[in-house]
């Protein structure tokens, strides 16, 4: 009886693990980071954790998900979202862009 306990314990740790590793589903559209010079950088399809380009003013989510704005990192506890087809402004201490 020992056997077949452990092969469905290895059994189930490998479907959680397939569960878990899924890849992320890219947002379709683009977000649009826009620079203090005037310029924008373009990320199109999005997924992810992206990191926001030096020098950005400014956040155009014009995808159909949400994203969170990180400061420290892409696992930040502090974030606030940009929900989908909005904008907002991105300050110099915010590092990353999550797509949801």
């Amino acid at each position: 009886m020992r056997r077949p306990l452990c092969a469905a314990g290895v059994l189930a740790a490998a479907v959680l693990a397939l569960g878990a590793a899924s890849p992320a589903v890219a947002a379709r559209g683009e977000i649009v980071f826009v620079r203090l010079d005037g310029n924008s950088v373009h990320r199109a399809n999005p997924s992810g954790c992206l990191r926001i380009p030096a020098e950005t003013a400014g956040v155009v989510n014009s995808t159909n998900a949400r994203i969170k704005v990180m400061k420290g990192s892409c696992q930040s506890a502090d974030a606030r979202v940009v929900e989908a087809n909005d904008d907002g402004v991105v300050f110099p201490w915010e590092k990353y862009v999550v797509v949801m």
